[in-house]
């Protein structure tokens, strides 16, 4: 990569030698988080709004991806979402302990 080390490098190879990462974003990517304490979600109201955000047209925004840990209405284990774009997966975690605040 042009930096003079030739090109041997190994796994000790440290990472802070001076060069910086270029960003594949710009200033329009951007995150954030939603925690609500002692509510639990409706599972099927939950996928149809996490449908919606995805599918919005562009000028309103793009939902690359999204990730979570909820407390589902109804159920004792921990309902764990991700998605790309349009494609969601869920599927139970453990069942919320005993001592655990449930969240969404």
């Amino acid at each position: 990569h042009g930096d003079g080390h030739g090109t041997g490098h190994g796994v000790a190879h440290g990472l802070g030698h001076g060069h910086k990462q270029k960003s594949n974003h710009d200033n329009e990517i951007g995150s954030f988080s939603i925690v609500s304490k002692d509510v639990e979600v409706e599972p099927l109201a939950f996928a149809r709004w996490i449908r919606i955000l995805a599918t919005l047209p562009e000028e309103k925004g793009k939902l690359y991806r999204s990730k979570g840990v909820l407390a589902a209405a109804g159920k004792a284990a921990k309902l764990i979402f991700h998605a790309v774009a349009d494609v969601t997966e869920t599927s139970d975690g453990p069942d919320w302990g005993e001592f655990d605040k449930r969240i969404c």
